[in-house]
């Protein structure tokens, strides 16, 4: 199934509510609405976390009809904002050049964050 500009619409605003509500607003989103079937995803985000910039794509195809609707759609939002959440950790912990200092920092920042909404 092909997604149309209004599911695209409804995953941005979605994106945007999570971004404010994680304390993620921050960061510059751009948003794309391409065809990423290629990588088996419906949508995805990729993250410059010196510049806080996030680019999020939702897919216009590989949408399972029988699953898809409205709620599927938020669902998705939510995840990838929560990669955005984590990713900034899990790419200083693939790095095995990063100093201790840039994780703690990393690690201060996240729980900060998460201090404000618990």
């Amino acid at each position: 199934m092909k997604t149309t500009n209004k599911h695209f619409e409804l995953f941005k605003k979605e994106c945007n509510y999570w971004l404010d509500k994680l304390k993620l607003d921050d960061f510059e989103a751009n948003y794309y609405h391409e065809n990423i079937s290629y990588n088996k995803a419906d949508a995805s985000v990729s993250a410059d976390y010196k510049y806080r910039r996030a680019d999020f794509t939702f897919s216009i195809d590989d949408f399972d009809k029988d699953t898809f609707n409205d709620e599927y759609i938020k669902n998705t939002a939510k995840h990838e904002v929560l990669h955005l959440l984590v990713g900034e950790m899990k790419d200083l912990a693939q790095d095995r050049y990063i100093i201790k200092d840039e994780i703690i920092k990393a690690d201060e920042r996240l729980i900060r964050k998460l201090e404000k909404l618990l």
